[in-house]
């Protein structure tokens, strides 16, 4: 999978994840997000989609697993979502 492709499937999933939140909270949300980021050595640090990406892609062949994502908080109107990755070795493809 190239790095283009992980962020797209990461991005189809916060966008499924803050559609989820609008409806439960009934309205609008930015998709202007902050990633707090769990797992791979990480404990719950705020950063921007792209760090998050950089982090969890490693290259074409090895790239931590998705396991949870989900708004947990709203800053604003900005999502705070919540990212885990598998604490496991990265996956080949």
């Amino acid at each position: 999978m190239t790095k283009g492709l992980f962020y797209r499937a990461f991005l189809d999933a916060v966008e499924t994840a803050c559609k989820v939140a609008e409806t439960l909270l009934g309205r609008k949300l930015d998709r202007d997000i902050i990633v707090r980021m769990y797992g791979a050595g990480v404990g719950g640090i705020d950063v921007s989609p792209e760090v998050f990406v950089d982090r969890a892609y490693l290259n074409k062949d090895a790239f931590y697993r998705l396991i949870d994502i989900a708004v947990v908080e709203v800053v604003g109107t900005r999502p705070v979502v919540f990212a885990w990755i598998r604490v496991h070795p990265p996956g080949l493809r």
